[in-house]
Order: structure tokens, then C-alpha cells, then sequence
């Protein structure tokens, strides 16, 4: 079966569980292909993606500063910086 096939399939399966209120089952019935999708990655790459989740969580609470980029400064002092 095709990731579109795959997708339209899902789609439909938790279109009707919704519909007899069976919306938990139908939620996890459309993660299923992100939880197929982890479980095939190595751990190392498992490891970079909780740190950087981690990380991007403490940023967004205020209890780490961002890293910056180790030449931002320099860029910024010679107006190479672009403005977003």
C-alpha cells in the first residue's frame, strides 16, 4: 500500500470512529504511521531529537539563552547580518 493509500485509509478509519465516539481510538489509530516512523530510526538519532526537544522546551520556558552562532557578532559589526 502507498503513503497515499495509507493516508486516505487513515483518514476514513478515524472519520468514522469519530462519528461513534471513539475519538481516542481514532487518534491513535492516525499516529500510527509517526510511531512506525520513530521505531524505525537508530538510537543515536532518537537521542539528538529528545536533547533537541529538551532543549527547545527549556528556551521556550526562559530557563536557557539560546546558543548563538560563534560569527553572528561579527556579521552583526559588518552589517552583513540580513534583516528578517
Amino acid at each position: 500500500m502507498n503513503a497515499n493509500n495509507n493516508e486516505r485509509t487513515t483518514k476514513a478509519v478515524a472519520g468514522l470512529l469519530g462519528q461513534y465516539n471513539l475519538k481516542p481510538l481514532a487518534d491513535w489509530w492516525a499516529g500510527q504511521p509517526a510511531i512506525e516512523e520513530l521505531m524505525s530510526l537508530d538510537d543515536h538519532t532518537l537521542k539528538d531529537i529528545l536533547h533537541r526537544t529538551l532543549q527547545n522546551s527549556r528556551i521556550v520556558a526562559g530557563n536557557v539563552m539560546p546558543r548563538r552562532a560563534a560569527n553572528e557578532n561579527l556579521a552583526q559589526q559588518s552589517g552583513m547580518m540580513r534583516r528578517q
